[in-house]
């Protein structure tokens, strides 16, 4: 790992990157458009994630587990965030009606 003032960057960028890298796929080339960053620079940073985690991204069961846990860590935090707009008396619009159908789908709600 590099040290200096690009470790803390870097540890900052990688859950970024892993979640893009997971949304779009596996491609790591449409994840590094997104990020703005290049194709080499996302690959050098998945291979450090890779070492971290002690994942192969070539295996579809890690991916999918990858897929898994950012998905309900989306409906978690939708679910607080609607929790929070419900305590503090302001209306939900659009998102947070949708954040409120999502809830109710896993049966979080209330």
């Amino acid at each position: 790992m590099r040290s200096g003032c690009c470790a803390g960057w870097m540890s900052a960028a990688r859950p970024a990157t892993l979640e893009t890298f997971i949304e779009h796929d596996g491609q790591i080339a449409e994840a590094a458009k997104q990020l703005y960053i290049q194709r080499n620079t996302a690959a050098y940073r998945l291979e450090k994630i890779s070492e971290l985690l002690g994942i192969d991204f070539k295996k579809v069961n890690d991916l999918l587990r990858l897929k898994l846990a950012f998905l309900f860590r989306h409906r978690i935090e939708g679910t607080v965030h609607v929790a929070k707009r419900a305590s503090t008396g302001e209306p939900a619009g659009a998102r947070g009606s949708g954040e409120l159908r999502s809830a109710a789908r896993m049966g979080l709600g209330r």
